[in-house]
């Protein structure tokens, strides 16, 4: 998994220009959405495929300091 921060990112543009990282730390998060991107990636013996019919539903832990 990688995450990146909104840039008001689109869906079609998130992919190839949010600054992808392994862990980022979000801000001023309040009652309202707080919108980040994940992407998966997968092994080094998988073969590439463009598959868009697929859908991830991931479940993360947010931790506030």
């Amino acid at each position: 998994w990688k995450a990146a921060t909104d840039n008001k990112y689109t869906a079609e543009t998130a992919l190839e220009s949010a600054d992808w990282k392994d862990r980022i730390a979000l801000s001023d998060v309040g009652d309202t959405n707080t919108v980040f991107w994940v992407k998966a990636l997968s092994s080094a013996d998988e073969a590439p495929q463009q598959d868009t019919s697929v859908d991830i539903q991931a479940e993360g832990l947010l931790v506030s300091n």
